[in-house]
Formats: C-alpha cells, sequence, structure tokens
C-alpha cells in the first residue's frame, strides 16, 4: 500500500553520516528524517502476495520501484512473513541477503529521488556492509551495526539518485560471510518535475518580452542629426520625405520647355 505522507521542512537535525562524503545524511529517527525528506510516499507491502524468490536473480515490480537480489543460498528475494528477528508487527516484508563479493540487493525508482528510509531488521548485524547511491557523486557509505536488532535507517542526498544497492565487505568475530535482512515501511521522496503551470507562466512572460522589445521604436538607417528639408523645397513632393521626380527636374532647371 503507498501512502502520501506530507510533512513540513524542519531545521536539519541528524545522526553524522558515516562515510567520506557530506552529500549523503544519515538517519536513525523516522520522524526526523520524514521532517527534513518533505513529502514522501511510504510502501508497507502488505498489498503483495507472500512469494519465495519473488525478485531473486530477477526484479520484482513494486509500482514506484523494483527490487532485486542476486543468486543467494538464504531467503533473499522473498516477498513474506518476517522470520525471527525481523518482525516489525507487519504481515508483509521484504528479505534481501548480501554476500561478499557475491549476491547484492538493489532498489531502483522509476523517478529520481532525494531521500529514502525503512525499518530493518539485522542489516549489517556485526557485518561490514555498503549502501551505494548512483547520485552525481557516487556516494558510498559503510555501515557497521554490532548487534542484531530492528532499527530505521533512513538517508538524505543532496543530488537525485534512482539506484540504492546494499553489498556486504566484511564482519566482525560475531559475524559471518553473509547478511541476511528484512525490509518493511520504505518511505521515499521522489525529486518534483516542473509543473505545467509554471512552464506555461514561464513562456507566457518570455512572449510578452519579446513582444516589448519588437515595439520598441529603431533608429531609420542613414538619417542625419541636421533637421530635414521642408517638404517644400525643391526635390521633395508635398506630403512625402521622398523626393519626386518632378522636383527634381526643376531644381536642374530640365522642366518641359526648358533649354539647355
Amino acid at each position: 500500500m503507498n501512502l502520501k505522507i506530507p510533512v513540513l521542512s524542519l531545521f536539519l537535525s541528524c545522526v553524522p553520516v558515516i562515510g567520506a562524503h557530506a552529500a549523503i545524511v544519515q538517519f536513525d529517527d523516522r520522524s526526523v528524517f520524514e521532517a527534513n525528506a518533505g513529502a514522501v510516499t511510504l510502501q508497507d507491502f502488505e498489498g503483495f502476495a507472500a512469494e519465495v524468490d519473488a525478485f531473486e536473480d530477477a526484479a520484482f515490480d513494486f509500482g514506484d520501484f523494483s527490487a532485486f537480489n542476486g543468486p543467494n543460498a538464504f531467503s533473499g528475494g522473498d516477498i513474506g512473513v518476517p522470520p525471527a528477528g525481523g518482525n516489525f508487527g507487519s504481515t508483509n516484508v521484504i528479505i534481501g541477503a548480501t554476500f561478499i563479493s557475491a549476491a547484492v540487493f538493489e532498489l531502483t525508482f522509476d523517478s529520481p529521488i532525494s531521500a529514502i528510509g525503512f525499518d530493518a531488521g539485522e542489516l549489517a548485524d556485526q557485518r561490514s556492509d555498503r549502501i551505494i547511491f548512483d547520485n552525481a557523486a557516487g556516494d558510498v557509505l559503510t555501515v557497521f551495526d554490532p548487534v542484531d536488532q530492528l532499527r530505521f535507517w533512513g538517508f538524505i542526498s543532496d543530488t537525485p539518485f534512482t539506484t540504492l544497492t546494499i553489498s556486504q565487505i566484511g564482519f566482525s568475530s560475531g559475524g559471518g560471510d553473509g547478511d541476511g535482512f528484512t525490509i518493511d515501511n520504505l518511505a521515499y521522496a521522489v525529486v518534483p518535475e516542473p509543473s505545467t503551470g509554471l512552464l506555461f507562466a514561464s513562456g507566457l512572460a518570455m512572449l510578452a518580452a519579446r513582444r516589448r522589445q519588437g515595439s520598441q521604436r529603431r533608429p531609420t538607417k542613414g538619417r542625419s542629426a541636421r533637421a530635414a528639408k521642408s517638404p517644400f523645397e525643391p526635390g521633395y513632393a508635398r506630403g512625402s520625405m521622398r523626393p519626386s521626380v518632378h522636383g527634381w527636374i526643376l531644381s536642374r532647371g530640365l522642366d518641359r520647355g526648358s533649354r539647355p
């Protein structure tokens, strides 16, 4: 089920980011994340039937985004009832599994987004994972959770991205190769497109500006700064600033009946 949640932007209050780039801000509190992310859409996966291997080695379309999990020996790629340690009080979750130099978990959105947040069970528990964003900076965060727990993970990027990838790169003495986790209540903020009304107003403004420029009086080529001759002077026809042939002839004494 997708739910639109409008929220107001507040002053940024967050947990320090774990990583080398300041382009990504990380949150561990959903309310603070949503206050800074703007309007978000919520997917709780309740509208999808449980399915084993729904997105293992093949993308599964959830509407605004698709999920993909590489081949694995765990339940990575399933839609279903959360296992022990991954229950958020809901019926359905999506289950991911990553391995060192092997399976990865990906969420790919149809439109660019600027923020993503979700509840996760046992993500990066005693394991080191990388969260990779395909934004302009190519930001990569290294995350580690020393205990098995249910918690919120939220990220806001200062440049849009469409794909978030989770991969495992190591583990502590209590972990191992293979990070299985659940994700639920996924919130994301789609980057708004320019509105039709705004584009129309911009077009009208440009048209008005061009019309004003075209209506401005332009100086006539070749006009002298001196005062123009009277139209009664020889060489000019009455009511016209252009010389008449008759006046030109009179000025030279060449009118009909005259002799050289």
